[in-house]
């Protein structure tokens, strides 16, 4: 469990903090769970948990943003849940943040809509607070076998807490970004989110590249 990031607060900016733990599974059951966009309806699978102990943030939080890298062929698939806290002294219920694996064979990737209740919600991959936490515990739970989590993250951040309209004197600044449209993909993998028309945040990430010259290299043919 390490803090990577943690700024304080500031009248301009919003404090955020950053912790990644590692993941040892402790707890193994078997549970039934029914997809309704996988073939075969209801099964059953084993499963091994792990569940982080409760973590201060250090600040009053409005979101947690939990990220992952793992091993989820098929044969197995990952959850991701967060509970948390609140200012109040109050914990909430589990939300889950996403179910996850590498391909559609076992489950449909996917986030969990309509999770809120009076303490917060969950937006794709984002919990949002209704009322300021102080801190929280995550829980990874994997299904099936040969999977497997090589890191897990948490990032807890005070939205909308900090001065708005940034230092004084400060001005906007626009930048001269190449044309692109995220049209031209539209239909592409169409059981991801809709397809290629709905990635906005690739879209984005490939102007700031190209305006800095980041971007990878074009590949060039043989010869």
């Amino acid at each position: 469990m390490v803090t990577l990031l943690s700024a304080g607060p500031s009248p301009q900016v919003s404090p955020v903090v950053l912790h990644r733990w590692s993941v040892e599974a402790r707890e193994t059951g078997t549970t039934k769970y029914l997809d309704p966009f996988a073939p075969g309806g209801e099964r059953e699978w084993p499963y091994i948990r792990w569940t982080s102990p409760e973590r201060e943030i250090g600040f009053a939080a409005t979101e947690l943003v939990p990220s992952w890298t793992a091993a989820a062929p098929p044969g197995a698939w990952l959850e991701i849940e967060i509970q948390a806290r609140a200012v109040t002294g109050g914990l909430t219920k589990w939300y889950v943040m996403g179910r996850w694996a590498e391909t559609g064979a076992d489950i449909h990737r996917t986030s969990l809509p309509g999770q809120g209740d009076a303490d917060g919600d969950v937006a794709v991959d984002t919990f949002v607070a209704a009322r300021s936490v102080t801190s929280y515990r995550v829980r990874a739970t994997l299904y099936g076998s040969g999977g497997g989590v090589r890191s897990l993250a948490v990032m807890a951040s005070a939205v909308g807490q900090a001065g708005r309209g940034g230092p004084p004197g400060s001005r906007a600044v626009e930048l001269d970004v190449p044309r692109r449209s995220q049209k031209v993909h539209t239909g592409h993998y169409p059981q991801w989110d809709g397809g290629g028309e709905s990635w906005c945040s690739p879209r984005r990430s490939r102007w700031c590249w190209a305006t800095g010259g980041w971007g990878p290299p074009r590949p060039t043919s043989p010869g």
